[in-house]
């Protein structure tokens, strides 16, 4: 079953890799539980609720049966296993150029950040497809928007237009496995916090779950949203924590 939603970008969608070692966290992250839910699911259901059409990169044992009645909902296996978040990403593009509509733009994420919102999703998305108007009468846009916390780029959590996918696969040839290093090749649009707190303003769609104690600390911050507890009243207890640390 497929999320209900309004105002879909038609020609967009997402892409989320799954298909991790998940070392720190002992089990498949994937697949982890927080509140009855998967972290995968949770992800997913995010980027449903923006953009028609999900791919879901994961590894080959990989099983997620949350997906089995999805038709939006596309599983593709890592053809580069352990090869990194450059390949997982190919991968990705290629499925969504093999669909029967263009897709322009897809929104890459991890499978570990269950408090994505939305509204950052649309937001990035929204923001190459606008530089891609701007530029693309000039040339054919190779554009992605990315976001930077604690001086970070944040590229599982970050908007790619499909133009790239040429740079990636020649990236990957020469022998890198990275995204960061994608910027030494096609110019990145850097979306500092602050263009992003109008949408989330503890940036908690960029919280990832990479140890126990994570998936701990997440699922005690989604119990406090289900409750009811505001982002203002959070955002005030955090400034009056931080305020009792730095007083001596």
């Amino acid at each position: 079953m497929s999320v209900p939603c309004f105002n879909l970008l038609s020609d967009c969608a997402g892409i989320v890799l799954a298909g991790g070692a998940s070392r720190r966290m002992g089990i498949d992250k994937a697949t982890a539980q927080l509140a009855g839910m998967s972290l995968v699911e949770r992800v997913v259901r995010t980027i449903q609720s923006v953009v028609p059409r999900v791919v879901i990169v994961a590894s080959r044992d990989q099983v997620f049966p949350c997906f089995n009645k999805d038709d939006s909902v596309e599983i593709v296996r890592d053809s580069h296993p352990e090869s990194g978040p450059l390949a997982g990403l190919i991968d990705g593009m290629r499925q969504l150029a093999k669909g029967p509509q263009r897709t322009r733009v897809a929104f890459v994420s991890s499978c570990d950040t269950p408090l994505l919102v939305p509204n950052v999703v649309r937001f990035l998305i929204e923001v190459v497809l606008t530089q891609a108007r701007d530029t693309e009468k000039m040339k054919p846009p190779a554009l992605w928007a990315v976001p930077q916390i604690d001086g970070e780029l944040q590229v599982l959590g970050a908007a790619y237009s499909l133009a790239l996918l040429p740079i990636l696969v020649q990236r990957f040839v020469d022998g890198h496995r990275d995204l960061v290093g994608l910027k030494n090749h096609a110019l990145p649009i850097i979306l500092t916090p602050d263009d992003l707190r109008q949408y989330d303003p503890l940036l908690e769609s960029f919280f990832d779950a990479d140890t126990p104690h994570d998936l701990a600390r997440l699922e005690q911050r989604l119990l406090e949203i289900q409750a009811g507890i505001d982002t203002e009243k959070r955002l005030a207890a955090d400034r009056e924590k931080n305020r009792r640390l730095k007083t001596p």
